[in-house]
């Protein structure tokens, strides 16, 4: 999820800098699925945006269309919300304490933050 936050969320929002992983270069699993999805020259052209995309706003906005465009987005989003859903099952077959309380609270917070 933090990996969307950093690529869709919005700085007022999220509550910290966004475009911090694309400006270390880190290629997420959003970017990832991008790259694998979508057709040759659009990749070369997300390859072209990746590294301006930290600071320059108009990249990342083309980036951001092309992630969408390719189900990029939506594809990572599923992939946090299956994670999560699969914890929150381990998390149950735990004690009923305050702990376990507090790891499946995390857990609806994780999937509940805000892009």
């Amino acid at each position: 999820r933090d990996d969307l936050l950093d690529l869709t969320g919005a700085e007022q929002t999220v509550g910290k800098s966004v475009g911090k992983d694309l400006e270390k270069g880190k290629l997420t699993l959003p970017i990832l699925h991008h790259l694998g999805a979508c057709a040759p020259l659009a990749r070369g052209r997300a390859i072209e945006l990746i590294p301006r995309a930290g600071h320059d706003p108009d990249a990342q906005a083309q980036l951001r269309q092309g992630l969408a465009e390719t189900g990029s987005i939506a594809y990572a989003e599923s992939v946090a919300a299956d994670l999560v859903e699969r914890s929150r099952r381990e998390i149950a077959a735990l004690p009923d304490t305050p702990a376990r309380a507090m790891l499946d609270a995390l857990c609806a917070a994780i999937v509940d933050r805000a892009l």
